[in-house]
């Protein structure tokens, strides 16, 4: 990418000074060095993630333990690019400091975790007043656990039964959705539950007017259940 926007800089100069283009074609020129700018941001971006997944993972004993809560600090960093969520949320971190690795992969855990707090985000948008997300880590009977609570407007006990359900969602359709073209899928929240439920962890969840809290129970050492596959991406 670098190469390719070099030889179009050149080729940009080549044009203005030389009087042969028009301005279409310089424009065009622009374009490209858009789409160029475009393509190394996203690599830039993918390279941070794929570093910040090894900052979360180590080898013991031939198996990947994840570091629950370093994995959680580069997830909300990554959320950072939300501007609502960097401006109007604020994030209050309760992380158990000793917290033991487990055996879950980071990419997993991140995947459930986002899931779970773009919902917070979307449940907080409307919200009048302050906009918290508490993030808690804690070791309890042998176990792990994660809760994220959020200052929404809550979910109703009716639909609280069915938000883990496959293709259950809540959302508007691009029709009522303010033109957006993108389609509830209703998957995020059951491929949070699923892919932690891969390595013997609960997902669960309490609401009320005005909160909202998930909590993630997870094993130190979990055993994987086969048969899920990697069929959940993000929506």
């Amino acid at each position: 990418s670098e190469l390719l926007k070099d030889q179009l800089l050149h080729h940009k100069k080549f044009l203005c000074s030389s009087g042969l283009a028009d301005n279409k074609v310089i424009e065009d020129v622009e374009k490209q060095l858009a789409r160029i700018g475009h393509i190394q941001e996203g690599a830039y971006n993918l390279s941070n993630l794929t570093q910040n997944l090894i900052q979360g993972m180590q080898i013991q004993g031939g198996e990947i333990k994840t570091d629950l809560n370093l994995a959680i600090k580069k997830l909300i960093e990554f959320f950072q690019n939300n501007l609502f969520f960097k401006h109007r949320i604020e994030v209050v971190l309760d992380l158990e400091e000793t917290l033991p690795r487990v055996s879950v992969p980071i990419s997993d855990f991140w995947q459930s975790a986002a899931h779970i707090i773009k919902n917070a985000i979307e449940a907080m948008e409307n919200v009048e007043g302050d906009r918290v997300l508490t993030i808690k880590t804690v070791l309890e009977n042998g176990k792990v656990v994660v809760s994220f609570r959020d200052t929404g407007v809550g979910i109703p006990e009716e639909v609280k039964e069915k938000i883990f359900n496959l293709y259950y969602t809540t959302k508007k359709s691009p029709n009522e959705n303010n033109g957006d073209p993108a389609e509830p899928l209703g998957l995020g929240l059951y491929c949070a539950k699923h892919l932690m439920s891969r390595h013997g962890a609960d997902i669960k969840v309490e609401s009320r007017d005005g909160w909202t809290e998930f909590s993630m129970t997870i094993p130190l050492d979990g055993d994987s259940v086969p048969g899920f596959g990697n069929r959940c991406l993000s929506e």
